[in-house]
């Protein structure tokens, strides 16, 4: 198989906190998908002091009609990454034949 398997784990509402607020988990296993191309997209340490916390943001190409939300969070190469933004309709620059979506990924760490 071509490209990497990525998988989805969907937000559920699992309940209510003691202020009556939704409170959610993202079960796995998940929903795997492959074929999927994974680019970086950008890296910060920013300087806080008594702190070093680590940005990573992922850009990852899906084949078109999966389903992806903002409020997913997705596992990439072991490690879990939140979705950054509404995922984008990718199109062939040559014609508007719908080639996948794009979905724009990020982790802090520390």
């Amino acid at each position: 198989m071509i490209g990497e398997t990525v998988t989805i784990l969907t937000r559920t509402e699992t309940g209510t906190d003691r202020y009556g607020k939704p409170v959610y988990d993202w079960p796995e296993p998940g929903a795997q998908v492959h074929g999927c191309a994974v680019a970086p997209r950008s890296s910060i340490e920013p300087a806080e002091i008594a702190r070093t916390p680590v940005y990573e943001g992922l850009a990852v190409y899906m084949p078109p009609g999966v389903s992806v939300t903002p409020y997913d969070r997705l596992v990439i190469r072991g490690t879990v990454y939140e979705v950054d933004g509404d995922p984008g309709d990718w199109r062939s620059p040559y014609g508007a034949v719908a080639r996948g979506i794009v979905v724009n990924a990020k982790r802090w760490e520390g």
